[in-house]
């Protein structure tokens, strides 16, 4: 079992994190981010357990800090209304990146001093270490996630061929 409060300073700055990468987006967009996230760097499952609702009030606390701050209202045709957008403040933007959250309970490795980043186009958000921009880190999660089902998926087509021949093998009355 995690720990409550740590586990809200997990969320709290994954949050801080993805905002500073993602730019302006919807706490729905930011929840789905957080925790596909979280679940792709292999944290416990607890650290993605948080309700959209959990990241809009953790946005309006954030925005209380004056943290992030409330953008152009976007349509959401699934529930017929507008839903704000969130952005990191500009200061935030220029500061030191907020780096990825460890998972709550487990201690920071002692590490070598991280490779210099190569300078990157003007695509990658500013404050993003990987040089990679929103859409490509969302498009490496889904190539992931599709390699692993087609994977899975050819497995089962190669047992049903398997199956299907000893019953041909065998005859059909036996």
């Amino acid at each position: 079992m995690i720990n409550p409060d740590a586990l809200r300073a997990y969320h709290r700055q994954l949050c801080l994190h993805i905002m500073q990468i993602g730019g302006a987006q919807t706490a729905a967009e930011v929840h789905e981010a957080m925790t596909s996230a979280s679940l792709s760097v292999g944290h416990p499952k607890q650290c993605a357990e948080i309700t959209p609702a959990a990241v809009a009030g953790l946005l309006r606390s954030l925005h209380g800090e004056q943290l992030v701050a409330q953008g152009e209202a976007k349509p959401n045709t699934r529930y017929g209304r507008h839903e704000p957008t969130w952005r990191p403040q500009p200061e935030l933007e220029h500061m030191e990146p907020v780096p990825f959250p460890m998972a709550p309970g487990t201690k920071p490795a002692k590490l070598a001093a991280p490779a210099p980043v190569p300078a990157q186009a003007s695509v990658a958000p500013i404050g993003d270490p990987s040089g990679l921009s929103r859409e490509h880190a969302v498009l490496l999660m889904v190539g992931d996630a599709l390699s692993t089902a087609t994977a899975r998926f050819m497995a089962d087509v190669e047992e049903i061929k398997k199956r299907a021949r000893a019953m041909l093998m065998d005859g059909p009355g036996q």
